[in-house]
């Protein structure tokens, strides 16, 4: 990607490389990080329909793979599932459960050198994005990365993402827009 502010950008344009997307660098100092009232909100009405966030469990939860095997990424799987299988137990993971079986995570969740809260990804299964767990568990991830010690977040995420309205519910601001560019190749 190129910087769409930088002199890159235009050289490219003129000869003739065109927009494929654009992607966003987003940054959230966690300092004076607070749950926002309105996911609060969201948060209380879980038990009524008998969904909880927390730390995953392997003793109290199941079917990880199965929500992986949902979201479709195999990035994920490969992180997540390799971390929960590490001898120590692996970083602590954020679900989403219903009934013990897990429909939404976040992680792993660990201060980098930098002070930088690094995490994996965030996803819900499609069966259950009608509560707002996508904003609890985003919540939730910066309160515990906070919790631990990390001093900020960044993330990369398409323009067109519709998980950046989590993002931007959570506080964080886009701090740099990148353009992925192409050139026809005549044959």
């Amino acid at each position: 990607g190129v910087d769409v502010a930088s002199d890159a950008y235009i050289f490219f344009k003129n000869q003739g490389y065109t927009d494929r997307v654009f992607q966003n660098s987003f940054y959230l100092p966690l300092e004076h990080f607070a749950i926002q009232p309105q996911v609060r909100e969201k948060m209380n009405a879980l038990p009524q329909h008998d969904l909880a966030i927390g730390f995953y469990d392997p003793a109290k939860h199941f079917g990880m793979e199965a929500l992986l095997e949902d979201l479709g990424s195999d990035d994920w799987k490969k992180e997540i599932l390799g971390n929960l299988a590490r001898d120590d137990g692996g970083d602590p993971v954020i679900i989403a459960e219903h009934k013990g079986k897990v429909v939404g995570f976040t992680g792993p969740i660990r201060v980098q050198e930098s002070g930088r809260g690094y995490f994996a990804g965030i996803g819900v299964h499609s069966q259950y994005r009608q509560y707002g767990l996508g904003k609890s568990l985003f919540s939730t991830l910066c309160q515990s990365l906070k919790d631990i010690g990390a001093g900020y977040m960044t993330l990369f995420t398409g323009e067109t993402n519709p998980a950046r309205r989590i993002y931007q519910s959570a506080g964080f601001k886009i701090v740099k827009t990148w353009s992925d560019m192409e050139k026809e190749v005549l044959s």
